[in-house]
């Protein structure tokens, strides 16, 4: 009876275990919900082995930045010393009469801008063109932060890529998806990462 009663406990402390693990929140739920919305497998992604320095060019902050509607969507990091602006350079933003932000559109090129708040100043980290999207931003911790989107290498072709940025070394690394993708599925900012944020007019 007693080795029935001890088994019973190891088969329930294992499904408590089990239960816990499957419930436990993602340790980087931004990146997790990139990953699910375009079922990517992130073992799938392989890290380049060279590191490459962020030649940034910088200017001062603005107030107009930081009072623009804008600022509602910066990524803050952890200890909020920094910021990054995803959407500023390419989103066409505006407010209604309610109050509510809208946008009509977006440039072909984005652009991924750090901002220093001890320096007051606004550091360009990467600038990408039409073949190039930006889609979210996860911090990692206080001094490192992920850009994931993809690469459109043609029709048909596509390839989710993270941008990992090192902000005390200036550094950044590379990592692509092992696999080339026929589709890619559309509208992640309107659908995920905005929504209810910003209304989408188009």
């Amino acid at each position: 009876m007693k080795k029935l009663f001890g088994f019973g406990l190891v088969i329930l402390a294992v499904v408590i275990q089990g239960f816990t693990s499957f419930t436990k929140p993602p340790l980087y739920p931004l990146k997790a919900r990139w990953m699910n919305y375009h079922q990517l497998d992130d073992k799938k992604f392989t890290r380049s082995s060279h590191l490459t320095e962020v030649k940034r060019i910088s200017n001062p902050i603005t107030a107009q930045l930081l009072d623009s509607e804008f600022a509602e969507l910066f990524y803050y990091s952890p200890d909020s010393s920094y910021c990054i602006d995803l959407f500023s350079y390419s989103l066409m933003l505006d407010r209604d009469s309610t109050g509510e932000l809208y946008s009509s559109g977006w440039d072909v090129h984005s652009k991924i801008d750090l901002i220093k708040f001890d320096q007051k100043k606004v550091y360009e980290l990467m600038l990408c063109g039409s073949s190039c999207v930006f889609e979210e931003i996860q911090w990692l911790n206080d001094s490192t932060v992920q850009a994931y989107g993809f690469e459109n290498l043609g029709d048909r072709d596509f390839r989710p890529f993270i941008y990992e940025f090192d902000i005390l070394n200036s550094t950044q690394q590379v990592m692509r998806y092992d696999t080339i993708l026929p589709t890619w599925k559309a509208k992640y900012i309107e659908n995920v990462s905005l929504k209810g944020k910003v209304r989408f007019e188009y």
